[in-house]
């Protein structure tokens, strides 16, 4: 990357930033780094962070308050589905193909 906008230098400190505070190792930047590597170094970090963020959740979650929220799950997915029109039930569920093999 040749230049590097002020919105990366502070992009990257927050999630540097984050690292820390969620014990997850940072990836450092490298020399020559293509915006598009830089996004993908990003995205996995992001990723990591939200995982250690969730399971720290719920670690301090009690065992009644961790079946509610999978409750509540359930009732949202089965929410969603039925509202969902015919065309996307059926490209969700694959029913829209005629072949053997899909």
């Amino acid at each position: 990357m040749d230049e590097e906008s002020l919105a990366d230098v502070r992009r990257d400190d927050t999630i540097k930033t984050r690292c820390v505070r969620f014990g997850v190792d940072y990836i450092e930047r490298r020399n020559g780094e293509t915006s598009a590597e830089q996004q993908q170094r990003h995205n996995t970090l992001q990723k990591t962070i939200d995982r250690e963020r969730k399971r720290r959740a719920r670690a301090q979650q009690s065992p009644e308050e961790r079946r509610s929220t999978q409750d509540a799950d359930t009732v949202a997915r089965k929410r969603k589905r039925a509202q969902q029109s015919p065309e996307e039930l059926r490209s969700t569920r694959g029913e829209g193909c005629r072949r053997l093999w899909c």
